[in-house]
């Protein structure tokens, strides 16, 4: 009886846990859902998805990841589908600070994907942080991690020739940017 009490108690704590998960999945779900396109809001949605990433990294949720990643992509596709003159309280794609935000978000999910060995998702992220790079010219720091991540993505995906060209690309935007301070 002592060993079905404890499994019990295991199977319910198990179950508690699991719901504890649930709802603070949904909430972040919920968060991004209603702040996607509030201008005012733009940092709490980013900030939100950051918090986001961290969960999914401490609890080793990769699946989950992936989800997010495909809502945040969704949502960012949805902002570009308006043309013309953007509504004030809307987020306008175009805008350099709009860029900013979503460029650091994305290199934080970059950095989470590769510690969650979510190659594929990896990929996906890169290109996006390439599209979005074009737009708008990165930090320096952000650019460096760029190619830093985007090494380790053809160093795992065995394309030795394209790891080398990222890690020269990172090699000379720290060579530069460190001629810069100086």
């Amino acid at each position: 009886k002592a060993i079905q009490a404890h499994d019990t108690r295991q199977q319910s704590e198990d179950r508690d846990l699991h719901m504890h998960f649930r709802f603070l999945w949904d909430t972040y779900k919920v968060i991004l859902d209603v702040l996607k396109s509030n201008v005012r809001l733009e940092e709490v949605y980013h900030e939100t998805a950051k918090h986001a990433f961290e969960f999914c990294r401490s609890n080793k949720r990769p699946q989950e990841f992936k989800r997010l990643c495909e809502t945040l992509r969704k949502n960012w596709q949805d902002l570009q589908k308006h043309t013309g003159k953007v509504p004030l309280h809307q987020v306008d794609p175009r805008n350099a600070d709009t860029i900013s935000r979503t460029l650091e978000t994305r290199c934080s999910q970059l950095r989470i994907c590769t510690e969650l060995d979510l190659w594929r998702e990896s990929y996906l992220t890169a290109t996006e942080i390439y599209e979005l790079m074009s737009k708008a010219r990165p930090k320096p720091n952000l650019r460096s991690m760029y190619y830093e991540y985007l090494g380790k993505i053809f160093w795992k995906s065995e394309n030795h020739l394209f790891h080398a060209f990222a890690c020269l690309k990172n090699l000379q935007f720290v060579k530069a940017a460190k001629s810069n301070i100086t």
